[in-house]
């Protein structure tokens, strides 16, 4: 029975690792287009990226419900996501393959709000290996709803619940495998 109990805890642990990565997700080209399971504060999205405008590409880009994040921290922190989990490896030292970008330098718009008749946004930077740029803007940046400058926009769309926390996995497994303990003990009781 120790064994058990010491099999299903090393379970446990395994399957308590944090989340993994992001899938990147190419075009037949091989330019990045977005990615699934990107995981922002606890939650898990998918992000696509898009030309155009935020009215073509975000409702009528006219309501906070047309964005996936509704403050500056989210946006940053999706922002950071996007550093961290999708623009990774090849399509962090060569911004021209990530697709929408053919620059040097790779600039990412993740709006989130309002501020009069423009919307607020948050902007990622992804620089060349030559250029060592990664960076994020300090505060809101406005555009027009109609504006398309050369940028692309991170459009987020929700992918599913919050990720359980690694104790959580670990409690829910070894209460799984004390159940089956119970039973197992109950049915060799019942033998004898």
């Amino acid at each position: 029975m120790i064994k058990l109990l010491a099999l299903a805890s090393a379970i446990a642990l395994g399957v308590a690792a944090p989340a993994s990565a992001a899938t990147q997700l190419t075009d037949g080209t091989g330019h990045l287009t977005g990615a699934t399971g990107v995981v922002v504060n606890g939650s898990t999205y998918d992000v696509a990226f898009v030309d155009g405008t935020c009215a073509a590409n975000f409702g009528n880009c006219d309501a906070l419900s047309d964005f996936a994040f509704n403050s500056s921290s989210d946006a940053t922190a999706a922002a950071n996501a996007l550093f961290a989990q999708v623009v990774t490896g090849t399509f962090d030292t060569d911004p021209t393959t990530t697709f929408g970008c053919g620059a040097a330098t790779c600039v990412m718009i993740i709006p989130y709000g309002f501020t009069g008749a423009n919307f607020d946004s948050i902007i990622a930077i992804n620089g060349a290996a030559s250029n060592s740029v990664d960076s994020l803007s300090a505060s809101p940046t406005l555009f027009t709803t109609t504006e398309n400058r050369s940028f692309v926009w991170a459009k987020f769309t929700a992918a599913g619940g919050a990720v359980p926390e690694p104790s959580t996995w670990a409690m829910m497994l070894l209460g799984f495998a004390g159940v089956g303990l119970a039973i197992r003990r109950r049915r060799s009781l019942a033998a004898a």
